[in-house]
């Protein structure tokens, strides 16, 4: 990079401030949708494991128990999110974000530097990349913009494998593979069309996506392994696949999103409409159609169309018979995502077109300044106190739940509508309602969640047995086998079973049986009921998050329930034994124990996280040699 690009840089970064400055330097901060939902849990909880000294394995808090290194989008190894380990969550959020978009910003300035585009040529598609429409809709996903930041370094490395794959090893472990692969799509396919070396940039791409995959193991074999062993491995409906699709008058907001329908253009709640490039960003685009050679021209036109035709999911009979048809898209949400792999191209014909152009500079400076028009305060913002306001429930359920779990009904999952005075009082009360996986934090054990992208598959089966029942009556009964405490529902319902307590954000009912984790089973389940009858509750201590004990005596050879979904990787041991966790019935599990007094082991130590953090190791130490002997 030349003097006269860094100083440009450093404008873009000014700029970058004055678009995030009202959080950055201001007494507020972002909150909408995931940022509160489920990036706030996630990162606390894994700030809380590590600087425990803990390797945060296992989430005992929601879904009754999943693995929790093992959700990529938790971003544990990504250095960006050493942030949440030294900083509150909302003061390390608006800096991760900053600094991810300077991440992409100069990265996408130097790729464009690198193929020969001059300053202005280059500014104008770094401005883009930064504060752009799709870059800002990603706000409130920082996996996806830790994504998003080191796309441009795969064209800046890609005639440097061990480079590219560091950047590729970054991009995974940021935490979005599905944005990744849009991404990694755009690089083969736009890096293939521009380079004339078309077999040497394969092979050097195919070596550095490799290397990236082999350093990023320690997330990839468990997250792959979470993936096979949940919901989504079985493929999602076409009705979930599909949401999210553009309709063709969409594409009109990727030049100003005041094109879009009224109402249309709000960034936190419809993310998926803003990807707009402003005006002077579509005139780069026409001027770069217009200037591009015909070898380059026509392929690229033909894979915009292509993904542009993907992104209309439903909308369209033609992609819509696309989705119905390719296998691939059983396992894809949302035919918006494709529009990460609109962006590169997007981008290079922006520098083609104004390549040496006079008036250039001109350019940049209205194309900045319209995009901080459309930016700024696009998302709204609350107090900075916002992630530290519990809230009255949140005070009740650590006060009275006693290490045992809470149910939040399947309707009151689906109620999002805030009640308050003001906007503020809206968007507090709806954080006070324990939505997503916002107990964690709180240390609330949950037994059913929404949010999380992949829920194991025995912990789905349970918590549809249990959403099942009709009316909190029945389901009352069935209470004890998932260790529930507190029920919490929308509306006022026949207790039944349960002591009704009032309304506390929702209405709370107290149940009556004491209940326990674990407890003897006097009969196994039948055909006629297929429920295990409980005997005598037994002493359940939990030690750490990934692992706990049951102490008790048997007085002939017993099987023990155990108010878990099993997932593989959990060790049983009795003393010092390792003994095989049993089925009970149709979906339940638990352990055999022989006569005489028993304590049980309960330990979670997944062998393939093992394997993959070995198999990380050995990369980077062998990059390590290989620079070494090379210099």
């Amino acid at each position: 990079m030349r003097p006269r690009d860094g100083r440009f840089f450093l404008f873009l970064v000014l700029f970058l401030l004055v678009q995030l400055g009202s959080v950055l330097l201001g007494h507020t901060t972002y909150f909408w949708g995931d940022l509160t939902f489920l990036q706030h849990p996630w990162r606390s909880l894994c700030a809380e494991f590590l600087t425990k000294g803990e390797i945060p394995l296992w989430n005992p808090y929601a879904y009754m128990g999943m693995p929790l290194l093992a959700n990529f989008q938790t971003g544990i190894f990504y250095p960006g999110s050493l942030l949440f380990e030294f900083f509150p969550y909302s003061y390390a959020m608006e800096w991760y974000i900053f600094l991810q978009y300077v991440l992409g910003a100069f990265f996408c300035l130097l790729w464009l530097r690198s193929w020969k585009f001059s300053s202005h040529a280059s500014l104008i598609g770094a401005s883009v990349w930064a504060l752009g429409g799709l870059s800002l809709s990603r706000l409130s996903f920082l996996n996806q913009l830790g994504v998003l930041a080191w796309i441009p370094a795969f064209f800046l490395f890609s005639r440097r494998p061990i480079l590219l794959g560091l950047s590729v090893s970054l991009g995974l472990l940021s935490g979005h593979p599905l944005s990744l692969g849009c991404f990694l799509a755009a690089y083969v396919v736009v890096g293939g069309i521009c380079f004339k070396d078309r077999g040497a940039f394969l092979k050097k791409s195919s070596l550095g996506i490799g290397l990236g995959f082999l350093i990023s193991a320690c997330l990839i074999l468990p997250g792959m392994e979470l993936i096979l062993n949940s919901e989504r491995s079985s493929g999602v409906s076409l009705q979930v696949a599909t949401t999210h699709s553009f309709a063709w008058r969409d594409f009109l907001g990727w030049a100003a999103p005041w094109l879009l329908e009224p109402m249309e253009f709000k960034t936190a709640v419809l993310w998926w409409k803003t990807s707009y490039l402003g005006w002077v960003g579509i005139l780069g685009v026409a001027l770069g159609f217009g200037r591009s050679s015909k070898k380059i021209r026509l392929p690229l036109v033909f894979y915009a169309l292509c993904v542009a035709l993907l992104m209309c999911g439903s909308e369209n009979p033609i992609s819509l018979w696309l989705w119905k048809t390719l296998p691939v898209f059983r396992w894809i949400r949302y035919p918006s995502h494709f529009s990460d792999a609109l962006l590169p191209c997007l981008v290079l014909w922006m520098a083609i077109g104004f390549h040496r152009q006079k008036k250039a500079g001109l350019f940049w400076i209205f194309l900045v300044l319209e995009l901080l028009w459309y930016g700024v305060r696009a998302h709204p913002t609350v107090r900075q106190d916002y992630y530290y306001d519990r809230g009255p429930l949140v005070h009740t359920l650590q006060k009275e739940l006693g290490g045992h779990r809470y149910l939040l009904s399947g309707i009151a999952l689906e109620w999002t509508r805030g009640e308050g005075k003001s906007r503020e009082e809206a968007y507090r009360n709806i954080k006070h309602r324990l939505y997503g996986v916002s107990n964690l934090p709180y240390h609330l054990e949950a037994v059913g969640n929404f949010g999380e992208p992949l829920v194991p598959k025995a912990n789905a089966r349970w918590i549809h047995f249990l959403y099942s029942r009709s009316g909190l009556a029945e389901a009352g009964t069935a209470l004890p086998y998932f260790d529930v405490r507190w029920v919490l529902t929308k509306d006022h319902l026949p207790a039944g079973l349960l002591s009704y307590l009032g309304r506390n954000v929702w209405h709370s009912y107290l149940s009556l049986r004491s209940p326990s984790r674990a407890y003897k089973i006097l009969r196994e389940p039948t055909e006629e009921y297929p429920l295990p009858t409980l005997g005598k509750p037994l002493e359940y201590i939990r030690l750490r998050s990934d692992s706990f004990t049951v102490k008790g005596r048997a007085f002939e050879h017993e099987k023990i329930f155990i108010a878990q979904p099993y997932f593989r990787g959990w060790n049983v041991f009795l003393k010092d034994k390792r003994i095989p966790w049993v089925g009970i019935g149709d979906f339940f599990g638990g352990v055999q124990v022989p006569p005489g007094e028993f304590q049980l082991f309960f330990r979670y130590d997944p062998c393939i996280w093992i394997w993959g953090l070995w198999l990380s190791v050995l990369s980077v130490l062998g990059l390590g040699v290989y620079w070494y002997n090379s210099v």
